[in-house]
């Protein structure tokens, strides 16, 4: 019996490790766990419900490793083997103690969605994810479904990007994939692409921009400064300057492009007509000039998903 939840569909034991075969089913098994305070900028959302008090699930395995994993001590470290009861448990435990308005969860969390799933049913709050995208047809719909918003996570947009940054060479192909369905479905959907020196090519990442400008013109893009970690420690970070010169190229057609510079214009959000609708100070929403979902100025719409009370 195959596991449906990525392309790579096992058949013994999950290549996320993750997943193992018993009693003629696929059972989730948690290594590792860690649940962090974080504003849902933190996470990585900026249109959706800012500045709100959230929590972020991370969770062991993964079914697209990336070399430079800022998290691997969370992902590839086993420190118990936990039911998916046990964890779920944990992280329910955890939400009554900290009351958040929104759970966020890893970029592996298609290995989660069924923690998901049992949480939307009970949680008065908002869910998001972030993602890989690399998924099964039937992990895409299902995790789509019990999801309020998503991060469809991209380490590039070629076969020599992704061979030199992950363990899949069309996983880049099965991203867009999944953004399409998200686009499709009506869920609140950003994107994030790391720009990694001597990788990331200014032809590719415009190949990127021209399928985002034909999918959906005004959809967030964080573009994401490379740090060694993990596998990858050698290769320097990626410098301001080549940030910026991405960062220049991508507005040239997209709206919402932000970077991790924290500098006003590429972290702030703006309307149509220029006006600043947001202000950050880092991860902290300092000022909202928003009435509903325009601007309080000239009243443009701003594709933003807002709490009730803002």
């Amino acid at each position: 019996m195959k596991c449906s939840i990525c392309p790579i569909s096992c058949e013994e034991f999950g290549f996320c490790g993750g997943f193992f075969f018993n009693n003629n089913s696929w059972q989730r098994v948690y290594y590792n766990l860690k649940i962090v305070e974080a504003t849902v900028e933190q996470i990585g959302f900026y249109h959706f419900c800012p500045g709100q008090r959230s929590i972020l699930v991370i969770s062991s395995g993964c079914n697209l490793p990336c070399i430079f994993c800022p998290e691997h001590d969370t992902v590839f470290e086993k420190k118990f083997a936990w039911s998916l009861d046990r964890a779920y448990s944990t992280i329910l435990s955890e939400i009554h103690s900290r009351n958040p308005q929104i759970i966020g969860f890893y970029c592996n969390s298609i290995l989660d969605s069924e923690v998901i799933a049992r949480l939307k049913k009970f949680y008065w709050g908002k869910i998001v994810a972030k993602s890989n995208g690399f998924l099964s047809n039937k992990s895409i719909n299902f995790l789509l479904d019990h999801v309020d918003g998503i991060i469809i996570r991209f380490l590039g947009f070629s076969v020599s990007s992704y061979c030199r940054l992950s363990v899949h060479p069309y996983g880049y192909k099965y991203a867009t994939k999944t953004l399409k369905a998200a686009i499709t479905k009506n869920i609140h959907t950003e994107i994030e692409f790391y720009i990694v020196p001597g990788v990331t090519s200014e032809d590719e990442f415009m190949q990127f921009i021209d399928v985002l400008d034909t999918i959906k013109k005004d959809i967030p893009l964080h573009l994401k400064r490379f740090y060694p970690d993990f596998l990858e420690k050698t290769r320097a970070p990626t410098k301001t300057e080549l940030l910026m010169r991405f960062y220049r190229l991508a507005k040239k057609k997209l709206r919402y492009v932000y970077t991790d510079l924290w500098y006003p214009h590429t972290n702030d959000t703006y309307c149509p007509n220029g006006h600043r609708v947001i202000r950050r100070l880092g991860w902290k929403v300092i000022e909202k000039n928003l009435i509903h979902n325009k601007c309080k100025i000239c009243g443009a719409p701003i594709p933003i998903v807002l709490n009730e009370t803002t």
